[in-house]
């Protein structure tokens, strides 16, 4: 994805042409198809799993409370500031989510020397992290995360320049050690290296060289959010095979996890994400934001004509952030932090580290 979209940009100034800008088709399937669909997947691993619900009923419970709780409370507080907490804890999210799909590729790969193991993890941070420091020190960005003035102004430039060269020293300092393996007949694995290029080109393709909001969203959102549906699919997979007799329940439908995790019924299991997301961004849209009544009509015919007040507005805020707050506190829940067999042994069979 970050090669593809460094070829774009580059095919662009090439021919001295301006970069396009994101339209309202292209938003509509980054965005809401992709990014926002990708929050609601997090349902097939709890709420929609009756084992997982019954056994984490109180959590399941009292986390979405307490982001609505505690969102309702900043918005209240400052609008800003329940943008600028929602941001960073965004950005945290896509950072680790990185780092645990680069995990994926260290799961089984005992023979990695540990320097080059440790080299590789401190590198998938550094790539993600540099620019991210970059945006803070070269406002602004033809973008923005969530709303403009969302990160906190004021990171010197000089900060991000000695962190771009801290990275890069790392990068040769990494390519030097693999090489060496290489020599001594350890070569690297090749899907984890590509997968270390690919997620450098992506964060920093958008943000820091070309500046354009099209290929910042079609670069990162796709990185994002397409490998955690496939990895939420295969995973659920994995384990309705391990266990005959697991369920699905979604909503009032209720059906076996094997008959309902197959490679056939992938439509149904992206369509109703996508039908999620679409309804809640068109409460967003009809409600607060007012930005594409063309994408959302019907949802500006019912609803368009409601003004919340300022009050009112913080809890609605905080109430349609729900499903995407959660998401962040579930998802280091569901793979890492219950259980050892999490994503471990729902992607490689019982094996864990």
């Amino acid at each position: 994805v970050g090669l593809l979209g460094l070829c774009v940009g580059g095919a662009y100034r090439a021919q001295g042409i301006e970069l396009p800008r994101i339209g309202p088709a292209a938003w509509m399937i980054l965005v809401v198809f992709i990014d926002v669909a990708h929050v609601y997947s997090t349902l097939y691993r709890t709420y929609f799993d009756p084992a997982e619900r019954k056994e984490f009923k109180s959590v399941l419970l009292i986390i979405p409370c307490l982001c609505w709780g505690i969102g309702a409370l900043l918005h209240t507080v400052s609008p800003e500031l329940f943008w600028t907490v929602l941001v960073y804890i965004a950005v945290f999210h896509f950072i680790r989510q990185q780092y645990g799909f680069f995990c994926l590729y260290l799961v089984r790969e005992d023979s990695t020397e540990k320097l080059e193991r440790t080299l590789s993890i401190l590198l998938i941070y550094a790539v993600t992290l540099y620019p991210i420091f970059f945006w803070h020190s070269h406002p602004p960005r033809e973008f923005t995360w969530f709303i403009a003035g969302d990160f906190l102004p004021g990171l010197p430039e000089f900060f991000s320049r000695g962190f771009g060269a801290l990275t890069l020293g790392l990068g040769v300092f990494w390519l030097a050690v693999v090489f060496r393996n290489l020599r001594r007949g350890h070569p690297p694995s090749v899907p984890r290296v590509l997968f270390l290029f690919g997620t450098a080109l992506s964060w920093n393709v958008g943000i820091t060289l070309f500046n354009n909001d099209f290929i910042f969203s079609f670069t990162n959102i796709i990185a994002h959010g397409v490998p955690y549906f496939a990895l939420v699919w295969l995973t659920e997979k994995k384990n309705a095979a391990k266990s005959p007799t697991k369920r699905i329940q979604i909503f009032s439908f209720t059906s076996s996890a094997q008959a309902f995790y197959r490679w056939k019924t992938i439509p149904i299991f992206l369509g109703l994400l996508v039908l999620l997301a679409y309804l809640e961004e068109g409460l967003w849209d009809a409600w607060i934001w007012r930005e594409h009544p063309g994408l959302f009509l019907p949802f500006h015919t019912l609803f368009g004509a409601f003004r919340p007040g300022r009050e009112f507005a913080s809890i609605l805020v905080a109430l349609l952030t729900v499903p995407q707050a959660t998401h962040y506190v579930l998802d280091g829940f569901i793979w890492k932090i219950r259980r050892a067999q999490g994503w471990q042994s729902g992607i490689f069979g019982s094996r864990t580290r």
